[in-house]
C-alpha cells in the first residue's frame, strides 16, 4: 500500500512537471516533488532503529537522490 501510495503521488508530481516544462510553471511542481522527498528523508531519518534496516537504507537513497535531482532540476530550470 506505501510502496502504491508513494508511487501514485511520485507519478502525479511528475506527470505534473512535464505538462508545463514548455509553459514555464513546472516550478511549482518541481518544489512539490522537491519538498516531499526531503520530507520522506526527514522521516525516515527520523525512525531511526525503528525501521527495518533495509527500507530504511532504500527509502533513505531514493529520497536523497530524489532530492539532489530535484534542486537540480529547480535550478535548472530558473537559468
Amino acid at each position: 500500500l506505501l510502496a502504491r501510495a508513494l508511487g501514485a503521488r511520485d507519478l502525479v508530481i511528475g506527470v505534473g512537471t512535464l505538462a508545463n516544462l514548455d509553459g514555464g510553471s513546472a516550478g511549482g511542481w518541481l518544489r512539490g516533488g522537491l519538498a516531499a522527498d526531503a520530507t520522506d528523508l526527514a522521516l525516515t531519518l527520523a525512525g531511526g532503529d525503528h525501521l527495518p534496516r533495509g527500507g530504511r537504507v532504500l527509502v533513505s537513497t531514493i529520497a536523497a537522490g530524489g532530492v539532489v535531482l530535484g534542486a537540480g532540476a529547480l535550478v535548472g530550470s530558473s537559468q
